[in-house]
């Protein structure tokens, strides 16, 4: 009978572990095949995914955590008031294989091994293998988990928050690390080894030796997690008040290491190198034509992000002095339904009772973070929320251990798994039910993919067509134009064309920014377009100049011109709203033709809007495809479009003909005069 129990005991425990397995690596699989969709669709970018690559590819080419800012200079990451390196552990694997997705990756990795420890913790307390199945699949259907594996990209604080489980797991499983249990098995090996004393010194030096390895693994964890992000010192502090009343010594340890790094981070390192920054915005003013100079004042701050919390104060004391002495302002300045959306979309996956595990207030510094912004970053779809999404679980868990002891307290441990597995499938359907009211991106592709439906459809909204439905055109017919947009397409030439020429100095529109990271300088535009080895234009790229409150298509246009007055720069591709140009002799057009050159006449003569215009044809492509070669034109021409009626010099215009399968196809960008874009087909 014991025998059969037994085996039955390990059957059920491999069946188990089989099924966990196939539904991590399945779950794994899925999201990433999301993930490369969306980056090939050019939806991640320069911020953060670009920076993080950044940083590995120019610490391995000798310039250590070395990225390209906002405004155009390279620098320290520290230097964009963030301490996050983290980042330096993908190195090993970014070795093997370069590329972005190499990152978000190891991070699918970590965040998805927190399974592990979920399922573990989670039977301890229940006694329920069913119960910890069903948590570990409201774990992958959590609304904010979605969000994070699917849209942000790599962040050193999503890559460290799952370890705060982990490490909650490991201390469990080991006593908190109790030195007094380590003495009390002392005394245990020599009192049963008393006629073998080198057995009994042997058996305690094992031991020994394993309590300093746990010790070791113990500060590796909070080591690793520390670096995730500068403000996970303050997290680790209010961990070590729970350690506390498991572990006095260990947890006063933690505390004062976590603070002390905490500091270093906010009030040395980051105000230290805050002149950085603040040159490479005066070096980008310098350049640029920004105009209102004082609108960069807030920029210079010793720490980047205090335009966030501007509401609230000039400085860390009176922020707090604020927060403390007058709630009802930051009240009223911050109520309102996005946030509370938020917390439903948080707590509501758990059925709201998780606050009672009170492990959540840990997160505490995070929700301050991003609740006090005066930008919109308390959502599930941004990754400062990662701590709290760990601490909610393991909230969850004790309060499964709370329940578990109040059954027993009350003689109902009898009931104890129906119980369990009951508050398990309530989490199970509020999480099906919250991920689908927050458009959580892994459960809609999911629900799609189980109506066979194509997984691309989910992502239909985000990803660029070419502006409608396609006319046929002759040339010479006088039409009004479509507007066309950024087609993949299109960027997988651009992008051909930066693989191509591989410039070390680059600058381009903030979308293209993680496929262009793997270079020494990757700013972008408009800064350093004044000395970049290729220049990616985009008129309505607004990343670089949104905190001067400038108009970005004005702004632009006045750079685009700087940068044609330069006669640096070789036009070589355009298409949608890209124009490519490389460092080089100019040979545009606009260097020696004006608009009283031009001879009119009915076969190239098409309207743009309401303005007529003359399009003046070099050469025609033979044919068109991923491997055609730039230098010999089979991809690009350009030529240029003129308002007589105007200044030629303002209304020039760069596009490229390409002769595809349906016929020759003109691409056309009307960036300095009205504004209109167009397409020719």
């Amino acid at each position: 009978m014991i025998l059969k129990k037994v085996f039955f005991n390990n059957i059920t425990t491999i069946f188990s572990y089989l099924l966990l397995g196939m539904l991590t690596i399945l779950s794994f699989l899925y999201s990433f095949i999301l993930v490369y969709k969306k980056y090939k669709n050019y939806e991640y970018g320069k911020f953060d995914l670009g920076n993080m690559t950044q940083m590995v590819h120019n610490t391995l080419n000798g310039h250590f955590m070395v990225l390209t800012d906002q405004f155009g200079t390279n620098m320290p990451r520290w230097g964009m008031s963030h301490v996050d390196p983290v980042v330096l552990l993908s190195v090993p694997f970014y070795l093997v294989i370069k590329s972005p997705l190499t990152l978000i990756f190891i991070q699918h990795t970590v965040i998805f091994s927190a399974i592990l420890p979920i399922f573990w913790l989670t039977k301890k307390y229940t006694k329920s293998i069913i119960a910890s199945f069903l948590l570990v699949i409201s774990y992958i259907l959590y609304p904010a988990n979605g969000y994070t594996l699917i849209w942000t990209g790599y962040h050193g604080v999503s890559f460290v928050a799952p370890l705060m489980i982990w490490l909650i797991w490991f201390l469990n499983e080991n006593n908190y690390l109790i030195k007094s249990s380590h003495n009390q098995r002392k005394s245990d090996f020599a009192k049963h080894n008393s006629t073998d004393s080198f057995l009994s010194r042997l058996k305690y030096k094992i031991h020994e030796n394993s309590y300093i390895i746990k010790i070791i693994i113990y500060w590796l964890f909070i080591g690793v997690i520390l670096i995730g992000k500068e403000e996970v010192g303050a997290i680790l502090v209010i961990f070590s008040v729970f350690l506390f009343f498991k572990n006095k010594k260990l947890a006063i340890q933690t505390g004062v290491i976590s603070f002390i790094w905490f500091f270093l981070a906010f009030f040395v390192i980051i105000p230290h190198y805050s002149y950085l920054r603040q040159e490479s915005v005066s070096n980008f003013i310098s350049h640029a034509n920004v105009t209102d100079t004082d609108s960069s004042e807030p920029v210079k701050a010793d720490n980047f992000f205090f335009i966030r919390y501007s509401y609230l104060g000039n400085s860390y004391a009176e922020m707090l002095k604020t927060v403390i002495t007058k709630p009802h302002y930051v009240y009223d300045s911050l109520y309102n339904q996005e946030r509370i959306d938020t917390i439903k979309y948080l707590i509501g996956p758990f059925g709201y009772l998780v606050v009672l595990g009170l492990f959540w207030l840990v997160s505490l510094p995070d929700i301050a973070i991003t609740f006090l912004s005066n930008e919109p970053i308390f959502n599930i779809y941004n990754h400062r929320i990662a701590f709290v999404i760990s601490t909610l679980f393991i909230s969850q868990v004790i309060l499964f251990a709370y329940i578990g002891k109040i059954l027993h307290r009350k003689n109902l441990l009898k009931y104890s798994k129906i119980i369990f597995i009951s508050y398990s499938i309530l989490i199970l359907i509020f999480t099906i039910y919250f991920s689908k009211k927050s458009e959580n991106p892994l459960f809609l592709s999911g629900e799609s993919f189980i109506e066979n439906k194509l997984v691309a459809r989910v992502f239909a909204s985000s990803v660029i067509d070419d502006g409608g439905p396609k006319k046929e055109y002759i040339l010479g017919e006088v039409r009004d134009a479509q507007i066309p947009q950024n087609s993949r397409n299109c960027l997988d030439y651009t992008m051909l064309a930066v693989n191509k020429y591989n410039p070390q100095i680059y600058t381009g529109p903030d979308y293209l920014g993680d496929h262009t990271s793997m270079r020494m300088v990757n700013a972008v535009f408009p800064a350093r377009y004044w000395d970049s080895d290729m220049v990616i234009g985009d008129i309505f790229e607004a990343k670089t100049i949104r905190p001067f409150g400038m108009d970005d298509w004005t702004f632009n246009r006045n750079n685009y011109i700087d940068m044609f007055n330069l006669h640096r720069y070789s036009h070589l591709y355009s298409c949608g709203h890209i124009n490519v140009f490389t460092l080089g002799n100019s040979i545009d057009k606009y260097d020696f033709v004006s608009a009283d050159e031009i001879k009119y006449s009915t076969s190239n003569k098409v309207k743009i809007g309401n303005v007529d215009v003359v399009l003046i044809i070099n050469r025609i492509p033979q044919d068109i495809n991923l491997n055609s070669d730039f230098d010999n034109g089979d991809v690009v021409d350009f030529s240029i479009l003129v308002d007589s009626d105007s200044n030629w010099r303002d209304n020039v215009t760069f596009f490229t003909l390409e002769n595809d399968k349906t016929g020759d196809k003109f691409s056309f960008i009307d960036y300095l005069s009205t504004m209109n874009l167009g397409e020719i087909t």
